[in-house]
């Protein structure tokens, strides 16, 4: 999809094998939207001109969207993104947490 967009543009096509990696993408859990359905829905229904241009902009550009935008995929569906695991193991923080 990158390529057909830098083509798209008119730009100079990406390098050969480079992968566009995520990043300020802590995985785990931070605010507890996963569990609230009709908030997450709500957002989802507010951003559907953003997804659908998302999509115009790839199909212009002749690329297929991906799936995860065709059927508006967030972090709440990837179980993986839930999942916080790090050295010291799933959910825990390397930091001092004061408990009361």
């Amino acid at each position: 999809a990158f390529q057909d967009l830098a083509r798209q543009l008119g730009v100079e096509p990406f390098a050969s094998g480079l992968d566009f990696e995520r990043h300020n993408s802590e995985s785990g859990h931070r605010t507890d939207l996963c569990k609230n359905s009709s908030v997450l829905s709500e957002l989802q229904r507010r951003f559907e001109p953003e997804y659908r241009s998302m999509e115009e902009v790839l199909r212009v550009a002749g690329a297929a969207a991906p799936e995860e935008l065709r059927l508006r995929r967030t972090r709440c569906d990837r179980a993986e993104e839930l999942a916080f695991v790090n050295e010291l193991g799933p959910c825990q923080s390397g930091g001092d947490v004061e408990v009361e």
